[in-house]
């Protein structure tokens, strides 16, 4: 009885898990998003192409947390080429949480991206070029010790931009602000999950009834 307790107690905390996912607002086409997930203490970050294709080189963002942000706190956890390779890009990050970093290095400027071209932070994929790690489809890392929450303003710096039917846009380069288009609320328990409960702990009272009765 016990174990079906604290299994349905599992089972509630996990339904809390939430996440919120941005696109890129000035292009439909190629569409980039980003989905911004809590992991424990640690924020995840999952960059993949919606529609078209293009290099992830950089991704700004603004922070709100009180401790600073460091390239050691940045762990990777998956990216891919376009053929569906998976690659380790390094991870760089860039900033130190001010709001005035535009640039992430070499072919990878901010400047003139919109709303937001300065940011507290900018992490950088891999370098500019089409190296073997390099030309980064998509991926996954974490923060550490960080609040999904804290985190804000985003935007993406891609190169070898192309949409869905293979033409090249922007040059092949674009610089894109996003913006929230889902937030997915924690997931509602079924409304007689409260019953399920009671139901258990009442068929628990009445076994230890019927073995006192027994003794």
């Amino acid at each position: 009885m016990k174990a079906l307790l604290v299994g349905a107690a599992f089972t509630m905390a996990a339904s809390a898990a939430s996440a919120a996912t941005y696109q890129s607002t000035t292009y439909t086409d190629p569409s980039y998003q980003v989905v911004v997930t809590q992991e424990g203490s640690a924020t995840r970050f999952d960059l993949s192409s919606v529609l078209g294709s293009g290099d992830f080189l950089g991704f700004g963002f603004d922070y709100a947390g009180t401790a600073g942000i460091k390239t050691s706190d940045l762990t990777l956890l998956s990216a891919t080429k376009s053929n569906g390779r998976s690659i380790s890009p390094a991870l760089a990050l860039f900033g130190t949480g001010t709001g005035t970093v535009s640039s992430c290095g070499a072919g990878c400027n901010f400047n003139g991206s919109g709303s937001a071209s300065e940011f507290d932070y900018i992490v950088r994929l891999g370098s500019n070029g089409g190296g073997q790690d390099n030309y980064v489809a998509s991926a996954s890392f974490t923060v550490a010790d960080t609040m999904a929450a804290d985190f804000s303003g985003f935007a993406l710096r891609l190169q070898s931009t192309r949409d869905s039917d293979g033409n090249q846009v922007n040059g092949g380069s674009l610089k894109i602000d996003l913006e929230e288009v889902d937030d997915v609320a924690p997931v509602p328990l079924p409304a007689a999950a409260p019953l399920l409960l009671a139901g258990l702990g009442g068929l628990g009272v009445a076994a230890r009834r019927r073995r006192r009765s027994a003794a």
